[in-house]
C-alpha cells in the first residue's frame, strides 16, 4: 500500500449552489490531486436517464457553470461528477420554476 492510493473523497470537496437552482448550477471544487484534470459531468434524471453530458477541464478551486439547467422542468435531479482513476461524486439538486 502506498500513500499515493486513497479515496477522491479525502482531497476534494464538491460543492453544488444554487440549491434549488433556476437557471445556472455552479460546481465547486475544492483541492484536486495533480493527476486529475478532467472530469465527466452528467445530469441524471431520477430514473436513471441521462438527460445532459459533457467532459470539462477543471482544477482546484475552479467553479464551474452549468447552463443547460434552464432546460430541465422543475423536478429533483442528480448531478454526476466521474474524475479519471474512475472517481465518482454525486449530488442532488432541484429545479425550480
Amino acid at each position: 500500500v502506498t500513500g499515493q492510493e486513497g479515496s477522491l473523497a479525502s482531497f476534494t470537496n464538491l460543492n453544488i449552489y444554487p440549491n434549488p437552482v433556476e437557471n445556472n448550477l455552479k460546481i465547486r471544487f475544492g483541492a484536486l490531486p495533480k493527476q486529475i484534470n478532467e472530469a465527466q459531468i452528467k445530469i441524471i434524471a431520477i430514473d436513471g436517464r441521462i438527460l445532459y453530458e459533457f467532459t470539462a477541464t477543471i482544477e482546484a478551486y475552479q467553479v464551474l457553470e452549468i447552463d443547460y439547467i434552464k432546460n430541465l422542468i422543475p423536478a429533483m435531479y442528480i448531478l454526476s461528477v466521474d474524475m479519471e482513476g474512475n472517481q465518482r461524486m454525486m449530488k442532488k439538486f432541484i429545479k425550480k420554476e
